[in-house]
């Protein structure tokens, strides 16, 4: 492995997207991460050892997801009276008696649970991620979204939607196995059964959670101990560090509060729906702002790249509601009406295709059209936007543009990282 430096980014640019050897997998060219954001310990081992990580790490956790099924199988029990009936029959008819409690373990019980594990697993999937081999911490990031999203999406709207009776998860899996046809009408009915308990759980997520993230308990909790603990100049110097911002533990969760929201807009309680999940986005929006500007770090980007999975998981959305639309309407007995919805579902799958193939190179490399002259842009660093205030002609007293000041050039992480040079700290 060999890190080259190019004189322009043009060079860059076509470089990385050359082929310099004829024979496949030989000598290949591909973009650097920054010096700050390189792991530079998996830069020592082997590609064939980095892709063993990879795959080992990948089975890991398709086998935690699975294994995550059987909690979250119990969860969905506790949401159906006639599951409890069968297991616990006087806890039944004594919750039967006392609504408030019924309410509140039917309801409250399972989305709490529900969004502590959703905080919780994806600390464990950070820890995997990060030895998965990755030579960019912004890579490790961009997996961390993927495997938490996949977690919170299979088992936080998948599991409960095939069997909100949790017990009978298997006997209605079987059965839509079976009969494939009965899939959309099966889950259309089911998804509408649990309007209320995604109701609870974005109004947990959102006025329930959002003041504890601006709280950072943890970091709280765990600062008098990293101060007892602290022994050498290094130590205390790291307890005035930041915490780190992760979007891997943020980001998934908001894009299955969207989908939701988008699932449930023409769905019975959707105008609740829409209502709990304004407030969500309302208060992460003041959230998650102050949280990167005054509170807490973000060292690495990954130029974008966060956008290509928001874009592809939002899709997703767009077709588990295509889908229900379908049971639902075919459910009315408007057949018809449902059969002109199904075109929907081939056409969103193709936009997704042409999405990958025309708009993900975009972000991937830097189109050299874009790719201005340096040189041009060390001697015009700003430009001025003229106003449109005719009696002074675009002039202010003082002779200068009455223009608002824009900035060009480097964005804030690319003037962070400039300077920096490809050094290992090993050395």
């Amino acid at each position: 492995m060999a890190l080259i430096t190019m004189t322009t980014v043009a060079a860059c640019q076509m470089l990385i997207q050359a082929e310099i050897d004829p024979r496949p997998g030989k000598f290949l060219t591909k973009e650097t991460p920054s010096p700050s954001d390189m792991v530079w310990k998996n830069t020592y081992a082997a590609r064939g050892i980095r892709r063993l990580k990879s795959w080992a790490i990948t089975l890991s956790i398709t086998f935690l997801t699975l294994l995550w099924i059987f909690p979250t199988v119990f969860l969905a029990s506790w949401l159906s009276i006639c599951t409890i009936h069968k297991v616990m029959p006087e806890f039944a008819e004594w919750l039967e008696n006392h609504e408030i409690l019924k309410s509140l373990i039917q309801t409250g019980g399972p989305t709490l649970v529900v969004s502590l594990l959703n905080i919780a697993v994806p600390y464990v999937y950070d820890y995997l991620s990060n030895r998965q081999g990755m030579i960019s911490q912004g890579d490790v990031e961009l997996s961390l979204i993927s495997k938490n999203f996949f977690f919170t999406f299979f088992n936080t709207f998948f599991i409960f939607t095939i069997s909100k009776t949790g017990l009978d998860f298997y006997s209605a899996l079987q059965g839509l196995l079976k009969d494939t046809s009965k899939i959309p009408a099966v889950i259309a009915r089911d998804v509408e059964d649990l309007s209320r308990f995604y109701i609870s759980f974005i109004m947990l997520q959102g006025i329930g959670l959002m003041p504890f993230r601006i709280l950072e308990v943890g970091s709280v909790f765990l600062y008098p101990i990293y101060r007892f603990l602290a022994v050498t100049p290094r130590d205390y110097a790291q307890l005035r560090v930041p915490p780190t911002f992760q979007y891997g533990f943020y980001l998934p969760t908001s894009l299955l509060v969207f989908n939701l929201c988008l699932i449930y807009s023409a769905l019975l309680y959707g105008q609740a729906i829409l209502l709990v999940g304004i407030i969500y986005f309302a208060l992460g929006y003041f959230t998650f702002k102050y949280m990167l500007l005054y509170a807490m770090d973000q060292p690495q980007h990954a130029t974008g790249g966060a956008w290509r999975i928001i874009c592809s998981r939002l899709v997703i959305g767009i077709l588990i509601f295509e889908v229900v639309m379908v049971g639902q309407i075919a459910s009315l007995s408007a057949f018809f009406q449902s059969a002109s919805v199904l075109p929907l579902i081939p056409f969103t799958i193709w936009y997704s295709y042409y999405f990958t193939r025309r708009f993900e190179p975009l972000t991937k490399y830097i189109a050299l059209r874009n790719i201005r002259d340096m040189n041009a842009d060390a001697t015009d660093e700003a430009v001025y936007e003229d106003g449109d205030d005719d009696e002074h002609d675009g002039q202010t007293p003082n002779g200068h543009s009455s223009g608002r000041l824009l900035r060009r050039g480097s964005t804030l992480d690319e003037l962070r990282e400039q300077g920096l040079s490809f050094v290992n700290p090993s050395l």
